[in-house]
């Protein structure tokens, strides 16, 4: 292998790498879409009960699960992907009886909250809540 080759190859991980991002925060949860009746539970990267890095998850404020649509309780959830300070991030929307109906992997927090607000996270969200 020639040495630019090398270098170029080299670069190309640095590249890569930087992508990744700090850990979500409670902070940060407190900005996303939250319809009415609901809030985010938020869950440090530190917390023994979670294999994930930092995650945030809508729940129903009267019994601090997710909340019920027509005939499915829905879960809208976002985390780190893994408990390192550096992260990716993941979405997703499930239901207890069909699991992930929605699951998207995304390389920077502000891909991540744009499509909680306003993208496909939002839209298959409504979308269970409304079946």
């Amino acid at each position: 292998m020639r040495k630019h080759e090398l270098l170029i190859l080299v670069g190309l991980g640095f590249i890569n790498i930087s992508y990744a991002g700090s850990q979500i925060t409670e902070s940060d949860c407190e900005f996303l879409y939250t319809p009415a009746d609901t809030f985010w539970y938020f869950t440090p990267a530190s917390d023994p009960s979670t294999v994930v890095g930092a995650q945030c998850s809508l729940c129903n404020y009267n019994d601090m699960d997710c909340p019920v649509g027509r005939h499915h309780r829905c879960c809208l959830t976002i985390a780190g992907a893994s408990k390192t300070f550096d992260t990716d991030y993941f979405g997703g929307v499930s239901t207890f009886t069909k699991g992930w109906r929605l699951y998207k992997h995304y390389s920077t927090k502000a891909e991540l909250f744009r499509d909680v607000n306003k993208g496909e996270l939002r839209k298959g969200y409504e979308k269970c809540m409304s079946e």
